[in-house]
């Protein structure tokens, strides 16, 4: 079921705070020239889905592979594929991580991995989410060149640390990230829940998981001066905000007002009145969520309400969707 079999003779760095190495830096790493890496598209939505359901034990719902290929809710991913001798190209590994601010993350991870003081709340890190090979391709240096892939783009985006979770029984993949510079610092207990019947032993549903993490950022997994600094600045901040909406009208910056728009009697078709408010094609059947109730105040009131309610629902599922947690957005290294 291990989908990350390791390369013997590649290594990242020793798990220190250091900048990442590029690719093309790497010595000793035999990639197979047909193979290619590229950040996955809307067109691989299928292939990095059955890639999924191979690989791993759980299913995943499609909005997944649509964040995936499309790059959206701060979801980085990047993909090897095979030129066939058709020309063609196949899909035959993937990483997708996803960006994250620290105060988004579960408490338990934080405590363990240093980083649950209030001084990095807003810092960055980078969880991965999936990592696979398919098999075939293993053992080719497929799997590091994409973990140090994400490493050098967790650097590049300034995110204090890369860090997963790995279930127990895949030893291929611990020993994949401990080469790459990853270190196991705390094993989390029922982290795991699978009842597909795809796991090893059918009869076990629960299962623990490692946590890992790779520091790439200034400091690492300290609290830096810089940081101390940041929070001391946080309330000033605050307090230079009050004062600012306390003071005259006439004292405070002027800033740029949208204009109020046509009265409510020149329109005559609700449709028009949308297409003149909205940017947005108005044949999209999501235009009217796209507008705030501020942008439609001069529009006849049965209108406004049309308009309110798409915008107050999609505020509400924001809500829910809040905040990031790891029962959520757990990853895949199985």
């Amino acid at each position: 079921m291990a989908h990350t079999e390791p390369m013997p003779d590649v290594n990242v760095g020793d798990g220190q705070s250091a900048q990442p190495l590029l690719i093309e830096q790497i010595e000793g790493h035999s990639i197979t020239p047909s193979v290619e890496f590229r950040p996955l598209q809307p067109a691989d939505f299928l292939p990095v889905k059955e890639a999924h359901a191979a690989l791993f034990p759980i299913d995943y719902d499609d909005s997944f592979f649509h964040k995936a290929t499309k790059g959206i809710d701060r979801i980085w991913s990047c993909a090897a594929f095979s030129a066939s001798p058709y020309g063609e190209q196949q899909l035959v590994g993937f990483i997708t991580a996803k960006m994250v601010f620290l105060h988004e993350c579960d408490t338990t991870d934080r405590q363990h991995l240093g980083l649950l003081s209030a001084v990095v709340d807003h810092d960055r890190v980078l969880y991965i989410l999936t990592l696979g090979v398919l098999e075939g391709y293993r053992h080719q240096g497929i799997a590091s060149t994409l973990i140090q892939m994400v490493c050098q783009h967790g650097f590049e985006t300034r995110c204090r640390a890369v860090f997963l979770h790995v279930i127990t029984y895949n030893t291929a993949a611990q020993a994949l990230y401990t080469r790459q510079g990853f270190t196991c610092v705390a094993r989390l207990s029922n982290f795991y829940y699978i009842a597909t019947g795809r796991q090893p032993d059918p009869a076990t549903v629960v299962y623990d998981a490692y946590l890992y993490v790779q520091f790439i950022g200034p400091g690492g997994g300290l609290v830096t001066p810089w940081d101390m600094i940041t929070l001391a600045w946080t309330p000033v901040r605050s307090a230079l905000g009050r004062i600012h909406s306390c003071m005259p009208g006439f004292c405070r910056q002027q800033v740029h007002q949208y204009p109020t728009g046509p009265p409510a009697d020149a329109f005559s078709d609700p449709e028009a009145a949308i297409a003149a408010t909205s940017p947005v094609d108005p044949s999209n059947s999501s235009t009217c969520s796209n507008l705030v109730p501020s942008d439609c105040s001069y529009l006849p009131p049965n209108l406004q309400l049309q308009l309110q309610q798409p915008q107050q629902h999609q505020q509400q599922q924001q809500r829910l969707a809040l905040p990031w947690s790891r029962q959520r957005h757990r990853g895949s290294t199985f």
